[in-house]
């Protein structure tokens, strides 16, 4: 880690000190020994930050399960929902498949993005397997993830989760007097369940993203983003390929999906 940058400077030292041991980090194990070596930026429970918290959550998995992470991800979730398309690592052969990443130049237009930090780790086999980032996927194979979640655990038969589990993920667990936020106010009125952003309160002006109370979601830097929302029965994704994220994209998606559902609504009462 480079370091918390609105942190104490002598923390900031730290961090910058096990930058070196932290990039040749080559399994959980050894990611969780360099994260147990540095101290907290803040006491646990008052305040929130995107952190590497499902890394450690990938250990977990793995110590409960007794097998690797990747392991356990394909045969308890992968293989049983057919999600073919999704892994750590892409055949050589399947390589072609891979998006290109964009990023805005100087003069404003779309250019490749000179880094390959978001194809490298799954075109050579790596052996770190991350819970928080790594995988390469399809549309097609999230919908059928997305479609599980939205029918509380369960995609055709197939049980991946109890609905009660699925609830408690989707339900806001940060104390009423959390502290700093970091970037969960942007979304507007949302809290965070186990590893879902929840909306729990409607969007305060039209300026924001449009939501509804009790969905969740995840965005990714690279553009991609999606949401369930169990009040309409509805779930929606969107990979949009820019880097980096681009909140406009998603705001303009967004708007479009409600107002269509408005208007087909209207239209059914008429």
């Amino acid at each position: 880690p480079a370091g918390p940058q609105d942190g104490p400077e002598e923390l900031q030292a730290v961090y910058t000190a096990a930058g070196p041991a932290y990039f040749a980090i080559k399994t959980l194990e050894d990611l969780a020994e360099v994260l147990g070596s540095i101290p907290l930026l803040y006491q646990p429970g008052t305040q929130w930050r995107y952190s590497s918290a499902v890394d450690i959550q990938a250990l977990m998995v793995e110590r409960l399960s007794g097998k690797p992470f990747e392991v356990y991800l394909q045969e308890a979730i992968f293989a049983p929902l057919g999600m073919a398309d999704t892994g750590h690592y892409v055949p050589e052969d399947q390589q072609y498949r891979l998006t290109e990443i964009y990023t805005p130049s100087d003069d404003g237009k779309l250019v490749p993005h000179p880094n390959a930090w978001h194809t490298e780790h799954v075109v050579d086999p790596q052996t770190l397997k991350q819970g928080g980032s790594g995988l390469a996927s399809t549309i097609d194979d999230y919908a059928l993830f997305a479609q599980m979640l939205l029918n509380e655990g369960s995609l055709e038969g197939v049980e991946i989760l109890q609905p009660e589990t699925v609830r408690l993920m989707a339900t806001d667990h940060l104390p009423a007097d959390i502290g700093d936020q970091h970037f969960l106010p942007m979304n507007g009125k949302v809290g965070f369940g186990i590893d879902f952003a929840v909306r729990y309160g409607p969007p305060e002006s039209d300026g924001w993203p449009y939501g509804v109370v009790g969905e969740y979601f995840w965005s990714g830097a690279g553009g991609t983003s999606f949401w369930i929302d169990p009040e309409n029965e509805l779930f929606a994704i969107i990979m949009s390929q820019r880097f980096p994220f681009d909140g406009s994209i998603l705001k303009d998606f967004r708007d479009a999906v409600y107002n269509k559902m408005h208007r087909q609504v209207v239209q059914s009462e008429g």
